[in-house]
């Protein structure tokens, strides 16, 4: 009974953590660029304007996607998407462009191989997990001339599919 108490209080503290970080991200996104759209407001600079508040409004969206996989969660226990075949280049894409206040603020170079290939998988969970370990490299990752450098990697062999995040 002890031991399952504390295997349960340890995944419990994992998915605070995990939720956690994937809720910072997108907020991270809407400050960054909530406070540079008031400057471009300021400046009368029309284009910058339409896309910042673009990003805003596509963080704020993802946010609420994740807050509405918690909602699903607390009623079934489990968040479970159909795998189906999409583009790895276009799912870091979209990684990326939900964390460009991060990369922008840390002038992070984030370079994408294997872009043109096709997964088979849910893909909610394949974004989840590259932005979560993107935005780690970024906060923990400096090169000598302290802006990290990433690349992100799928590489296919058959069935098999390893993507890379170094």
């Amino acid at each position: 009974m002890g031991s399952d108490l504390e295997r349960r209080n340890s995944e419990m503290t994992q998915f605070v953590y995990t939720v956690s970080h994937d809720l910072k991200s997108p907020l991270v996104t809407i400050q960054g660029f909530s406070g540079a759209l008031k400057h471009a407001i300021e400046a009368g600079e029309k284009e910058a304007t339409r896309d910042m508040v673009e990003r805003i409004h596509n963080a704020s969206k993802r946010m609420s996607e994740t807050v509405e996989d918690l909602l699903e969660l607390s009623r079934i226990g489990m968040v479970i998407h159909e795998s189906a075949e999409f583009s790895f280049g276009e799912s870091c894409k979209m990684v990326l462009h939900d964390l460009a206040g991060l990369i922008d603020e840390s002038d992070a170079v984030i370079r994408v191989i294997g872009g043109e290939n096709k997964l088979y998988a849910d893909e909610v969970r394949i974004r989840q997990v590259l932005q979560n370990l993107i935005q780690n490299a970024i906060v923990y990752g400096k090169s000598d001339d302290g802006a990290p450098e990433i690349s992100v990697s799928l590489t296919s062999s058959g069935e098999q599919s390893v993507i890379r995040v170094e």
